[in-house]
C-alpha cells in the first residue's frame, strides 16, 4: 500500500496493495488512508461552499472551519501508530497538518477582517501557503512510502 499525499488537501489517494509486506505497514497505511480521506472530503465541501461565498467574511468563516477540522484530523494522524522506520516522517506529517490547521484559521481571520484593497495581498498569501503544503507534504509522504518498501 502507497500513501499518496492530499496535496494540500486536494488529491484523492491511490493505493497499490503488493509491496507494503508486514500487517504492520498495511495497517498504518490503511489507518493515514482513512484521515487523508476525511480530510479531502471536508476540503471538497468547503471549498464547494466557497465558491458560493457572498463576502470575504463567509471565506474567512469557511477557512477558519477547514482549519479547526484538518487540526482535528491532525490529531487523528497523530494517535495513529508508526511503523518504526517512519516514526519521524510521520511526526513530521502530524506537524505539518498541525500547521496547516493553523495557517487556515490564521488565513480565515484575515479574509474576515480584510479590507477590498487588501483581498488580493491575502489570496496570493494562500496560494503560496497552499503550494508550500504540497511541497513539503509530497516529500514527506514520498519518504514513507519508500522507507516502507525497502
Amino acid at each position: 500500500m502507497r500513501i499518496v499525499p492530499t496535496t494540500a488537501v486536494s488529491v484523492l489517494l491511490a493505493a497499490t496493495l503488493a509491496a507494503c509486506g508486514g500487517v504492520d505497514k498495511n495497517a498504518y497505511v490503511e489507518s493515514v488512508t482513512k484521515v487523508q480521506q476525511k480530510t479531502q472530503n471536508e476540503a471538497n465541501k468547503l471549498s464547494a461552499e466557497m465558491e458560493k461565498a457572498k463576502s470575504a467574511k463567509d471565506i474567512g468563516a469557511k477557512l477558519e472551519e477547514l482549519g479547526t477540522q484538518v487540526g482535528a484530523n491532525a490529531k487523528e494522524l497523530d494517535a495513529i501508530e508508526a511503523p518504526s522506520e517512519v516514526t519521524k516522517e510521520h511526526a513530521d506529517y502530524v506537524a505539518l497538518m498541525a500547521r496547516f490547521s493553523d495557517e487556515l484559521e490564521k488565513l480565515g481571520g484575515k479574509f474576515e477582517k480584510a479590507k477590498n484593497s487588501e483581498l488580493a495581498g491575502i489570496l496570493s498569501e494562500t496560494t503560496k501557503l497552499t503550494s508550500d503544503l504540497a511541497t513539503d507534504e509530497n516529500k514527506i509522504v514520498t519518504s514513507i512510502n519508500t522507507k516502507l518498501h525497502e
